[in-house]
């Protein structure tokens, strides 16, 4: 696996093949990311290039997560070993300092061993290690036999930095909006009115009643947290004004007729003369606290909030308690918080609470397609699918790696892009892509001038003007780099959304190929009828989006096992 899974497709490959077997793959991936100590042996076995060029690489070598390769070098007639070290997400800030021993294997028992502490990085990726031997003295001094040469590269690397395990491609790329603020008129207009209203009655009450229907009411939560039980005091004016729930609760009847109690089967509540204590067990401090903080008027607090988990805990309170007035604020907050491969767990799990929430559905649906792009934007990389594998292997978020095997593993889904042209449309754009059934898939549209008679490719059209120029409009098919030739039979629809709901839409049908990346339509629209406001083809921003129906694909060649490393040469 350290010498075969430097390649996504590959990982996606063994992955879905496995998906029965998720803690298994887990484990192994576990081990590439966090193992700091690997030992590359590798049996050179062509030797004789060396005469007709510089330098003989062993195949790429995962160790904590980053491509390790040893490099015989010749210079001058002299022969050097050389350790390269690369993060192929190609971030310039990362480095990793490691302690490394090479060994030269002698057949006469005369080993080469030199050991060196250095920092590999971008700059400088590569140490040599001064192994100097003339060309034409190895054989004689016993490195080759039979030839072939052995050399052994024991690696412990000791630090690593700025290794980024996301792609980073923004979920503004796909028509999410993270950007819009919140406001109290978003909801309710009167909030500021109705609070002062609220206060003034509650004052003017405190001033007629008895001490205890304005107690103290401290809520003792996070039983199971590292810093153990946390009490957090409320005022019960605060509670009663808020939820439906605590006003029944510190009513006379019901205090008459029933006592104190909450729920039995998660909380408990005590009373004295001077304060009421309730016990909550299923909430952490965090999500309490903030949520009484934002109902005795610190709503700010909210926004220090980003865990989407601790946010959906809280509208699961909301809802069983009955309080209505942070809930259009958390919703926005869990619509805009952005999504990173740190939090996805999170998101996931968040999912799952608002999914057994029958007025969260909406926002439940909103979470679970925001997930499912994010892993198709973020996961075309070898190192992400393996850290997000290792670093959720936990019994617990088994579940979260099999959700992403199902992304991985389907045949058939519905893609939504945004594309940004500028003022004159003079080039095509290409969007970011998406993961779908191991290959890449974006969306390509522009201008094509048109040069005599215009064909279709792939299709009909929509056009039937050939004096101007055309709107062309095709998807993109890309596998891994330098990967084998591949062919596939694909079954889809391309859509033009425009900003008032209709959309413009053409069939693709027929083969995609390595050679033949790309299909769609030269004349999709004409560019008058796409920038046309009236068309609503584009938003005022000069956006347009785009869906990419997948009804069915059909692989032909090209499914990647394994970077085809072959034992005989790595031990």
């Amino acid at each position: 696996s350290r010498c075969n899974f430097a390649s996504w497709q590959v990982i996606i490959n063994f992955v879905v093949k496995n998906k029965d077997k998720v803690e298994f793959v887990a484990k192994i991936f576990k081990a590439l990311k966090f193992d700091p100590c690997a030992t590359l042996k590798w049996i050179v076995t062509d030797m004789e290039k060396l005469g007709t060029q510089d330098e003989l690489s062993s195949p790429k070598f995962i160790v904590n997560n980053l491509e390790w390769k040893v490099v015989f070098a010749k210079r001058n007639g002299m022969v050097d070993v050389k350790i390269e070290c690369s993060n192929p997400n190609s971030f310039p800030d990362w480095s990793s300092k490691a302690e490394v021993e090479v060994t030269i294997h002698n057949h006469k028992g005369n080993n080469i061993v030199v050991k060196k502490i250095g920092v590999y990085s971008e700059r400088k990726p590569t140490k040599s290690f001064h192994i100097w031997a003339h060309y034409n003295s190895i054989e004689k001094e016993g490195f080759i036999k039979y030839g072939e040469v052995t050399v052994e590269a024991k690696i412990n690397v000791l630090e690593s930095n700025g290794t980024k395990e996301c792609l980073g491609v923004p979920e503004e790329c796909f028509g999410f909006d993270l950007s819009k603020p919140f406001t109290e008129d978003d909801c309710c207009p009167s909030t500021k009115d109705k609070d002062s209203d609220e206060s003034s009655r509650c004052s003017k009450k405190r001033k007629s009643a008895p001490p205890l229907d304005d107690s103290v009411v401290i809520f003792s939560c996070g039983e199971g947290e590292a810093n153990g039980p946390v009490e957090i005091l409320v005022r019960q004016s605060v509670l009663t004004a808020s939820s439906t729930y605590f006003a029944s609760m510190f009513s006379q009847n019901w205090k008459k007729a029933k006592g104190l109690t909450l729920n039995p089967d998660t909380d408990s509540v005590s009373n004295n003369n001077q304060s009421i204590r309730l016990t909550l067990t299923e909430y952490s401090s965090n999500v309490v606290k903030t949520l009484f903080d934002y109902l005795a008027g610190f709503p700010r607090m909210l926004e220090h909030v980003d865990d989407f988990e601790e946010l959906a805990d809280m509208l699961r309170f909301c809802d069983f308690y009955g309080i209505q007035k942070p809930v259009a604020h958390i919703s926005h907050r869990i619509s805009t918080l952005k999504l990173t491969v740190k939090n996805l767990a999170a998101c996931w799990r968040a999912s799952k609470v608002l999914g057994s929430l029958a007025k969260f559905t909406d926002l439940d649906t909103e979470l679970v397609f925001r997930f499912y792009t994010f892993v198709r934007a973020n996961f075309a990389s070898w190192q992400t699918l393996v850290a997000f594998f290792a670093d959720n292997y936990q019994e617990e978020d088994i579940g979260i790696l099999q959700s992403v095997v199902k992304i991985l593993a389907c045949k058939e889904g519905d893609f939504q892009y945004t594309i940004k042209f500028d003022e004159r449309f003079k080039m095509k754009k290409i969007s970011s892509p998406l993961l779908f059934s191991n290959f890449l898939w974006s969306i390509v549209a522009g201008r094509h001038p048109v040069q005599g008679a215009s064909a279709a490719a792939g299709g009909g059209g929509h056009n039937q003007n050939q004096e101007e120029d055309n709107f062309a409009l095709f998807v993109k098919c890309s596998s891994e780099q330098n990967s084998d030739e591949w062919k596939l039979k694909l079954d889809a629809e391309i859509q033009l959304h425009n900003t008032d709901g209709s959309a413009y839409f053409g069939d693709l049908k027929g083969v995609m190929s390595q050679k033949k990346a790309m299909k769609g339509y030269f004349e999709f629209l004409t560019m008058s009828e796409f920038t046309n406001p009236e068309n609503q083809c584009l938003n005022e921003d000069k956006i347009a989006q785009f869906a990419l129906k997948i009804k069915s694909i059909q692989l032909i060649k090209g499914s990647k096992l394994s970077l085809g490393v072959n034992e005989s040469i790595i031990t």
